[in-house]
């Protein structure tokens, strides 16, 4: 790094030893009066310089490193940081070390160990604006922060931090945004009063009561307010103050339709969640929110008398009724003429009952899932902008449907379980269309959507009735999931004939299909997921020459016994032959697969032996339970030394492991339960493992 000195940016990230380490500062060798003779044992480094020199250094993270006492006082010689990034590093007990940045605006302390008297020192740095302190559990006070008068945004997520711990915040009067979320132990936030300029304020998931709240009526510039999962917030009286809110989140509280009128003061309000209040039964509380735009009432007990008050809301252009299932009439939609997105899931709405969204003309995502009652949404025909359309779980029919085609800016449809649907030829006109899910229908073909030609996604999983079927026109088609189909052979040659960009193919529990020719005309695949159908070597060879593929999953394929094919994969990054009928001679070809990171090879009972496997340098992941290698059998793995996971669970023949713990030293995962292994030699994860940190002297 001593010749990076226009590093601006700098990221460290899994960097420890499993020794003490450390950086001496000695006489460079080159030096001609250093005539003693020096211990061989010794490091001789010519020109060593500290962290010092990356005096442009801006942005500094740190990620599952340990970190020691001798080394953070050379992060104070990097004079121009602006931005640190402290997560999962352990060692971390104070930020002396940052107290002299002057320049330190944003700080962020993620999952540590640090305590108040730790962060007690950042006092010190004025110039910090933004604070992120997440799941720092022995974190209990945040009153060493009220001399920071220049902090702006503050984020406090679960932690241990009481109403005490909180009191020195009121001196912090520039915060505009603060963030104290699941806090648990948080009861009453009287110490924010005095906080005048604060605009964005979230509570969520505390234990705040409507009298901890009642001091928020101070904080009169209060435009975004979240008291999400406050349970024991149900009077709401005081939200009268705050006449600037822009969004309230009320949701899983305990307020009534009642305690909301006085929202009816906030004349300002674009934004209300008060999702899955039991207490609210009707909606009368927004009736004169003229600037209301957002609005989610959903798994209310909102029924169709308690839905007429929407009428009155013409600017909404977001509006959720999920599982209001007392809700059995559209008819108040008729006047919410700017509505863009309708979720009307779980509903009791009927067909007659829907025919109002004809006037939302401006509609583009429409959620109707799950409406037992419906049977025909052609009324659906005059939604000329809609762009999204989920009607599963319902009891549409192919004529119910029919009149679907009309909607010429579709992108996205969900069919999924509406299992009266027997034909996707509804679909040809829509030249905009993406993304199709028919999971679990009763479609027997598919080739209607070939007339889009549009199609990038397409899901059939589950469906039953899927036999022969045509060539599909779908040259841009990216992903197909056909798992637990019943689609044979011969559709699946036709079917594929023309996906050329094919990049994902999911053929998983497809009892059917018992050879994969089809996919050898596939150039673009890139990943093919297969599991428990009877394919043979054969159909091994077919997959090979899919050049491009990078992830290969062949899981509980009994009758592959030899996958040597796969060496021409020289992409492929992932494989997964578990419960397959590979040998060790089988396996041999793999060696030339040098992209390889991840192999799966558990439960194959024939392998006995994986020394080929060494040549694989960049291999991170390696299973090998319950499979019959010897000691012998796994020497060669020691030459795997990017290795991070290896699992030898219950290989019962495997005695010795010593030598693979000694030369894999970045394993982080290794299993050796059900083994041989005496258990006083076993290591069995990254708990055992002791982390050094790099010390520099």
């Amino acid at each position: 790094m001593s010749t990076c000195r226009e590093l601006e940016k700098l990221t460290v990230r899994r960097c420890f030893g499993d020794a003490e380490m450390s950086l001496c500062g000695v006489t460079p060798i080159l030096n001609s009066r250093a005539t003693e003779k020096r211990e061989v044992s010794k490091f001789y480094i010519s020109g060593v310089t500290n962290l010092g020199v990356l005096s442009n250094l801006r942005h500094l993270t740190l990620s599952n490193t340990p970190l020691s006492e001798t080394l953070m006082p050379y992060f104070s010689e990097c004079v121009r940081l602006e931005r640190v990034v402290v997560d999962s590093c352990r060692g971390l007990k104070s930020l002396e070390c940052f107290a002299s940045l002057q320049r330190l605006t944003e700080l962020c302390l993620l999952n540590l160990g640090i305590t108040e008297e730790g962060l007690a020192s950042i006092s010190r740095c004025t110039s910090l604006q933004h604070i992120q302190l997440d799941n720092c559990m022995k974190l209990h006070s945040l009153n060493c922060l009220e001399t920071l008068v220049g902090l702006r945004t503050l984020d406090v997520s679960r932690n241990r931090i009481c109403d005490d711990g909180i009191r020195g915040l009121g001196n912090c009067k520039n915060l505009e945004e603060l963030r104290l979320v699941s806090l648990r132990c948080l009861w009453t936030v009287k110490s924010l009063g005095f906080l005048h300029n604060l605009a964005e304020l979230d509570l969520t998931d505390n234990c705040v009561t409507n009298e901890g709240c009642t001091a928020l009526t101070s904080c009169c510039q209060l435009r975004h307010l979240k008291l999400a999962s406050c349970r024991c917030v149900s009077d709401v009286r005081w939200i009268r103050a705050l006449t600037s809110l822009r969004s309230l989140d009320l949701s899983r509280t305990r307020v009534r339709s009642l305690d909301l009128q006085v929202l009816k003061v906030c004349q300002q309000l674009e934004e209300l969640h008060v999702a899955s209040c039991g207490g609210v039964n009707e909606a009368s509380f927004v009736e004169d929110l003229i600037s209301l735009r957002h609005l989610d009432l959903s798994d209310t007990c909102l029924n169709d008398a308690g839905t007429q008050p929407l009428r009155q809301c013409t600017a909404l252009t977001f509006l959720s009724l999920r599982d209001c299932r007392l809700v059995t009439d559209a008819h108040f939609l008729e006047p919410l003429r700017n509505l863009l997105s309708l979720n009307l899931e779980g509903t009791e709405v009927v067909d007659a009952n829907i025919v109002p969204l004809v006037h939302c003309k401006q509609l583009e995502f429409l959620s109707l899932r799950h409406c037992l009652f419906l049977t025909d949404v052609r009324c659906l025909r005059e939604l000329k902008a809609l762009r999204s359309l989920d009607i599963s779980g319902t009891y549409v029919t192919d004529e119910g449907v029919s009149d679907v085609s009309q909607c010429i800016s579709l992108e996205r449809i969900n069919l999924g379980a509406c299992f009266l649907i027997t034909h996707l030829e509804f679909l040809r006109p829509l030249s905009a269309l993406k993304q199709v899910t028919a999971d679990r229908t009763n479609v027997v073909d598919v080739t209607g959507l070939g007339g889009t030609g549009s199609v990038r996604e397409l899901s059939l999983a589950d469906c039953k009735r899927l036999g022969p079927t045509g060539p599909l026109e779908a040259p841009r088609l990216l992903d197909l999931l056909l798992k637990k189909s019943t689609i044979t052979d011969g559709g699946m040659r036709g079917l594929l004939v023309h996906c050329h960009s094919l990049r994902r193919l999911d053929l998983q529990h497809c009892p059917c299909i018992t050879e994969l020719s089809a996919v050898a005309q596939l150039p673009s695949l890139t990943e093919l997921l297969v599991r428990n159908i009877k394919i043979t070597n054969e159909s091994v060879a077919f997959v090979a020459r899919c050049v491009m593929l990078e992830i290969l999953l062949l899981a509980e394929c009994v009758d592959i016994t030899d996958v040597n094919s796969l060496q021409h994969l020289r992409q492929l990054v992932e494989l997964d032959l578990s419960k397959t009928g590979v040998t060790s001679e089988g396996i041999v070809g793999l060696a030339r697969c040098r992209s390889l990171k991840k192999l799966n090879l558990s439960d194959c009972r024939y392998v006995t032996d994986v020394n080929c496997l060494g040549e694989l340098h960049v291999l991170r992941e390696l299973r090998l339970e319950r499979t019959r290698l010897t000691d012998g059998g796994i020497v060669g793995l020691c030459r795997c030394m990017q290795l991070e996971t290896l699992t030898l669970t219950k290989c019962s023949q495997i005695k010795n492991v010593e030598r693979l713990q000694n030369s894999l030293t970045r394993l982080v995962t290794f299993d050796v339960y059900g083994t041989s292994v005496e258990a006083s030699r076993r290591y069995l994860g990254v708990g055992q493992r002791i982390q050094h940190a790099c010390v520099v002297l």
